[in-house]
């Protein structure tokens, strides 16, 4: 009986630790099941950092010291820095960073691709102008003509003998820009090049276009220009009945401008030469037109706004009006064409992206606060701007 009984308890003994080893076993199969399906998805965790990119975005700078970034598809807000001052003109965009310069001598930069702030630095003189990017450095368009590097220090001052008064132009290793009445042509050293003769008897406060060797700008004496870009002589001038503050765009072989006098004009020209300054056809608006035109090229439509609320679309050729697009207010700001996409602001504080062929509305976004500055799309790689930044691929 006590041999049956031992025998007994051994068996259990044994048929436990099996039991044991097996539940253990278990146990580590399950464990290391549980690590293999973790370790597998840590290689696609969303938590992994990704590379920065440069992301799809409208930049543009209400009259409320602000700078303001949005999705090029919806409108959604992806920007909003606070400024110190208003910026008017436009941004400009320099190896994945944007410069934003202020009327209360303000310059920052941005990185594009982390949307962070770099810096901002104190300069000589505000400006409402427009920026330039040439290789390395940024020019602004102040009191003088000034260079400033990527780190924020100035490299040089140009003094034109009177405040700049339009955005620089740069084209290869020059740099143009109007002081008063006349244009002067500057090197990337910061040396002058040439000095146009005075012969606008009103200031300029349109941005130079340099197109084919030949500068094009308009002035309030009514007139708009086209001078040499090689030595500043002059080619030929057309007369307007009002001031030419719009930025002339050159586009198969025309300069197309708007004046105070309601209308928009179209001058013929001969690429390399700067042809003979005779009309080709003019568009009468309702209001001055301040803004600058861009083009559509797929169908070789203009567009610019006008004070009478609405952008024009005209076709490049003949002239006609082809449809236009009510804003809330004035247009002062200056389109910009992205693909079929057109975006511009309104002093009924709104920004608009409409489908440049036929003019209507894709979204608009409130902006809190009016606006005549003119948009800058950054598509990710490349950026775009408008006529009035000086700019323009036209």
């Amino acid at each position: 009986m006590d041999i049956f009984i031992v025998a007994a308890s051994l068996y259990l003994l044994v048929k436990y630790n099996a039991m044991k080893q097996y539940f253990f076993n278990l146990c580590l199969l399950s464990i290391s099941v549980v690590l293999l399906f973790s370790s597998c998805d840590k290689t696609i965790s969303s938590d992994e950092p990704f590379p920065d990119e440069r992301v799809s975005t409208v930049f543009i700078t209400p009259n409320n010291n602000k700078l303001l970034g949005y999705s090029t598809e919806t409108g959604g807000k992806l920007w909003e820095f606070t400024l110190d001052g208003n910026s008017i003109g436009s941004p400009v965009i320099l190896h994945d960073r944007l410069y934003v310069v202020t009327d209360k001598r303000k310059l920052y930069s941005y990185d594009l691709k982390t949307k962070e702030f770099i810096r901002s630095v104190t300069i000589p003189s505000g400006s409402d102008y427009a920026l330039a990017a040439g290789v390395d450095d940024v020019y602004i368009a102040g009191n003088t003509l000034m260079s400033y590097d990527s780190t924020g220090t100035q490299v040089w001052q140009y003094n034109g003998g009177s405040n700049c008064t339009s955005a620089p132009e740069v084209v290869g290793d020059r740099i143009y820009v109007a002081c008063g009445t006349a244009v002067h042509c500057v090197n990337t050293g910061g040396n002058n090049v040439w000095t146009g003769p005075a012969i606008a008897s009103g200031s300029i406060f349109s941005s130079v276009n340099v197109a084919d060797g030949v500068v094009y700008y308009g002035a309030e004496d009514n007139k708009m220009y086209a001078i040499d870009a090689n030595n500043g002589a002059s080619i030929w001038s057309y007369t307007t009945n009002g001031q030419v503050n719009s930025s002339p765009m050159v586009y198969g072989g025309m300069c197309i401008a708007g004046s105070d006098d309601n209308n928009i004009y179209c001058v013929e020209v001969l690429p390399g030469s700067g042809g003979t300054g005779q009309l080709r056809w003019q568009l009468p608006t309702a209001e001055r037109v301040r803004s600058s035109a861009t083009v559509h090229a797929a169908t070789n439509t203009v567009l610019i706004g006008c004070h009478d609320f609405n952008l024009y679309a005209i076709d490049h050729v003949s002239g006609t009006l082809k449809w236009k697009y009510a804003a809330g207010s004035i247009i002062n700001s200056s389109p910009t064409v992205v693909g079929n996409k057109a975006y511009f602001a309104s002093y009924d504080k709104y920004l608009y992206c409409i489908d440049a062929r036929f003019g209507n509305l894709l979204w608009k976004t409130n902006m809190d606060y009016l606006c005549e500055a003119s948009p800058v799309v950054d598509d990710g790689t490349n950026e775009h701007y408008s006529g009035l930044s000086g700019l323009s691929t036209y």
